[in-house]
Order: C-alpha cells, then structure tokens, then sequence
C-alpha cells in the first residue's frame, strides 16, 4: 500500500516535468532575443550593405521619344519591337537598371522618295545626340538580296558600355534600275494631272517659252520630282524644233545665250538637260562641245535622247569629264496602252540584263496610265524606278 503511493506520487511529478519543459520550450521559441555582440569588426562585415539602384528610364524615354520622331518623319517606323531588362554594377553595390529597345528598320527599295542606310543611319544618330546618347558602334552584312546593317545606341561610363537602343537597318537590294523622262512639258496637256499622281520616282523635261513652261514646272517641283530642260535643237529633217532651238551654224557666243535664255525662263530647280529633236545638232562636235562645256560649268548633267545612232554627245562628255546618260528605249511611239505597257516591260528586261536603263516617254493620253499599270509587275522583278541623276555616268 505504501508503495503504491510512492509510484502515484513520483507519476505526478513525472507528469509536472514534462508540462514544465513544454511550457519553456515554447517561453523561448516565442520570445526575441537580442543577437549577440560582434567580437571583432571583421564578423561585423557580414552584415551585407543596402543595395542601390539608379534607373536610366528618364533617358530611355526622351531616347524613345526622339527617335520616334525622326522616324515618323522619314515614313518609317520600328518593327518587331523588343524590351529586355538590363543589370549592370558600376561600383560597389551600386548597379544601373534599364529597359534596352531593339527592332526592324525596314527602309523601302520601291518608293516615290526611297533612302538609302546612311542616310537614315545619320538621322538617326543626330536623334539620340540630341539627348545625350551616341552610336557606338555599327556592323554591317551585304548579301545579293538584301542589305542589313545594326546600329547600337547607348553611352560609355568608365569604360562600361551601357547599350540603350539596338536597331538593324535593313533594305532589300533592287537586281536593276530603271529611270522614265516624260518629255515636251509646255503644253495644256489633258494627261498631265494624271502624270502628277505616280508614286514613283519621276524626272520630267521641260520645254522653253510655251504657254504652259513655267506653270508646269512650278508644279513638278512642287509635288518632288525631278525637272530638267527640255532642250530643242536642230533634226535633219525640215520640222521646226521650236522657240530656243540650237543649231550648228550658230556661233560659239550664239549657244552660249541661248542655253542662258532658255534656263533663264524656268523656275530655278532645273538639275540637267535633254534633247528634243536634235538628230543634225547632237551630231555636230563643235556644237556639242559648247553645249556640254556650258552644262558642265553650272553643274547640269546631259542626257542623250538617242535620235541618231551617230550622236557625238557621249563621246564629248566622256572628253570634257561632263556628267550624262543615254537614253535606250522609247516607251510610247505607239499611243495605246496595251503597246506602251508592252515597251515598259521590254525595257524592264534591258534593264536586268544591262543593270541600269533610262526610259524616255511623253505626256500623251496612255503613257501614265500604263506607267502606273506596270509599277507593280516591274517591281515584282525586282526592278528599281528611280531618278535619272541616280543612274548617270559621272565625272568626279
């Protein structure tokens, strides 16, 4: 009896014990202590310091904002658009963060006013200067179909490239070019309004002291085309080549006034000069030597209407170092537009096989018409419509 009393006490306490351990079990697991003291300073430098962010998004958003704008200005914008979180330490515990931009510049091969790399890639960089940033560097590959060229923005901090912007240029390769005069502008021709509407590239010649001459011009001007003279000189045959006509037996003195009367009479922007008519006068070396010289020494480039397979023209610009070209097809001798449409694609195929081609036609009832029908199948072939002064021999 005695002893089972002893157990049921010795129970007891076994049971308070154990309630006892819990309790301070839990009493620490709850409560914070204080962390012990650092014994030495080295242990002390285990406490990592606060990281400190700087932000670049001001600068990548006036970037954003002046690019833009350049681009909208040249008809282009950024395709497949891409923004990648950047990360970098500049010093201890300091890093730089920032968004970097990257995309497609396709620039355009078939267009009224097409641009080349370089020229987008300059007014690109004067975009991002005017903010702060610079290109920094540029790399270039050329295939036969297609050129590309990256070009990265950003800034140098200490020798650290920080890379904000990463655009690729890109521009499909024409396989030829084809440049169209459209002649005997002057006259109230009912087809002109249409000729005004071709998106494309266009160089128009003018003749002098007609009704319409100045009127005309103005206009081509105004909507971006190209004017040069449409220069009349003597044919072989008896048909008068109109008012301001060069002839052979003219004096040296005699020309010399006459290209200065007939450039005189048209708004200034004329950038070259062609021949109407002129199958005696462009045969004539004398007189083509004054007319050439006189073109050379303002800065007007010849072209060769081509209305004599004896023309001397080309012989003495190559001498004198004027710059020209030879006109190789006409488009509209027959004014219907099944057989001008025809003459635009035959032209089209000289100028794949010879790279380069100018074109001559006139403002005559079908030939904007069927110029306008053909843009698309030259283009299919790869062919380039561009301006004459784009596709001349030139003399440095």
């Amino acid at each position: 009896m005695k002893m089972m009393k002893q157990l049921s006490i010795f129970g007891l306490i076994l049971v308070i014990l154990i309630i006892s351990s819990y309790a301070i079990a839990r009493y620490y697991k709850a409560v914070k202590f204080p962390e012990p003291a650092f014994q030495n300073e080295s242990e002390q430098n285990l406490i990592l310091p606060e990281k400190k962010v700087i932000e670049l998004k001001e600068v990548i958003t006036r970037t954003d904002i002046s690019l833009t704008e350049t681009l909208n200005q040249m008809g282009l914008a950024v395709k497949q658009v891409k923004s990648n979180k950047e990360e970098v330490e500049i010093n201890e515990n300091i890093y730089l963060i920032w968004e970097k931009k990257s995309g497609v510049i396709e620039v355009p091969t078939f267009d009224r006013n097409p641009r080349d790399l370089a020229e987008v890639k300059e007014a690109l960089c004067k975009a991002v200067e005017s903010v702060g940033v610079e290109l920094l560097r540029t790399e270039k590959i050329e295939s036969d179909e297609k050129i590309e060229e990256s070009v990265y923005f950003g800034f140098i901090l200490d020798d650290l490239e920080v890379l904000t912007h990463q655009y690729v240029l890109t521009k499909i390769k024409p396989r030829a070019r084809l440049a169209f005069i459209i002649d005997d502008l002057g006259y109230p021709w009912s087809e002109f309004e249409r000729m005004m509407t071709i998106p494309r590239p266009m160089t128009f010649a003018v003749l002098p002291h007609l009704p319409r001459s100045v009127e005309q011009a103005k206009r081509v001007l105004k909507e971006g085309y190209d004017l040069i003279l449409h220069l009349p000189m003597e044919a072989r045959s008896s048909l008068n080549p109109g008012k301001g006509a060069i002839y052979t037996g003219m004096t040296e003195e005699e020309i010399v006034k006459t290209l200065a009367s007939n450039l005189a009479s048209l708004p200034e922007g004329i950038i070259g000069v062609n021949n109407h008519m002129g199958s005696k006068a462009t045969e004539d070396i004398k007189v083509m030597k004054v007319v050439l010289t006189y073109l050379k020494e303002h800065g007007l480039f010849f072209i060769d209407s081509s209305t004599t397979p004896n023309s001397v023209a080309t012989a003495v610009a190559r001498q004198i170092g004027e710059d020209y070209g030879v006109n190789y097809i006409f488009i509209d001798n027959v004014d219907k537009q099944e057989a001008i449409e025809q003459q635009i694609l035959k032209a089209g195929k000289i100028a794949l096989r010879r790279g380069k081609v100018i074109a001559i036609g006139h403002v005559r009832k079908y030939t904007a018409r069927a110029i306008l029908s053909m843009i698309d199948d030259l283009e299919e072939m790869g062919i380039q419509i561009i301006y004459v002064k784009d596709i001349l021999e030139r003399f440095e």
